[in-house]
């Protein structure tokens, strides 16, 4: 296995056909990353030629003049596959080393144990235990689990059911801005200033720092 650095349409044509795809290991989160000033490498593994496994990764400043390497919704690869894990792990580890950096952060795009809305575990459902133990194996350490709610999916299910599903006040709100009629749309351009008010208005209330105009005029080009 060679572990090698890729060119951006190395890294675009793999990531778009993985199994594990999502926007946040793609060229366009890279892009968007880049114009923000954020240093970013493709890697990956291959071998006979052929792209086994890759990952974006954003070189973040940290203390002392030391780098952190962010693999954001973690690598594309098969967890399961130790042999690959273990490899791709060792690999990223000295490049890491190599460009002063001191840890890699990852938060792999997959769900540990899928359960219900009343955290019942799903019988025959997705059940990633060997992955996380394989990652725990190999030296990663667990900062505890989170919700992984942009994972969730409605499985075909009704406007009605996935109500039903939903705890009380959940539906209170939603029934509550039915009735006020707001509605979602896509906005133009032109009309970030308004949006960016908007979150200003809304962190000033809710006291948290909101993103410079910039960075949604960024976001919206990329």
């Amino acid at each position: 296995m060679e572990f090698v650095t890729l060119t951006k349409e190395e890294f675009r044509e793999f990531s778009m056909k993985h199994p594990m795809a999502n926007f946040m290991q793609t060229t366009d989160l890279g892009d968007l990353k880049s114009n923000n000033g954020i240093k970013i490498d493709y890697v990956g593994v291959k071998e006979k030629g052929k792209l086994l496994c890759a990952t974006l990764l954003e070189e973040e400043p940290s203390i002392l003049g030391k780098k952190v390497f962010y693999a954001p919704r973690g690598f594309l690869i098969d967890y399961n596959d130790f042999k690959l894990l273990k490899e791709f792990t060792l690999k990223i580890g000295e490049f890491a080393k190599e460009k002063n950096a001191i840890f890699i952060k990852i938060d792999p795009y997959i769900s540990y144990q899928e359960r219900d809305l009343d955290g019942k575990i799903v019988e025959g459902g997705k059940d990633n235990k060997k992955a996380f133990q394989n990652l725990v194996k190999l030296g990663y350490k667990h900062f505890g689990f989170n919700l992984m709610q942009d994972t969730l999916q409605t499985k075909d299910k009704t406007v009605d059911e996935v109500m039903k599903g939903m705890d009380s006040k959940t539906r209170q709100i939603i029934r509550k801005n039915e009735r006020l009629c707001i509605t979602t749309r896509e906005i133009s351009y032109d009309e970030l200033p308004i949006f960016k008010d908007i979150m200003q208005h809304t962190g000033d209330r809710r006291n948290f720092i909101d993103r410079p105009l910039s960075y949604y005029q960024n976001m919206y080009k990329t």
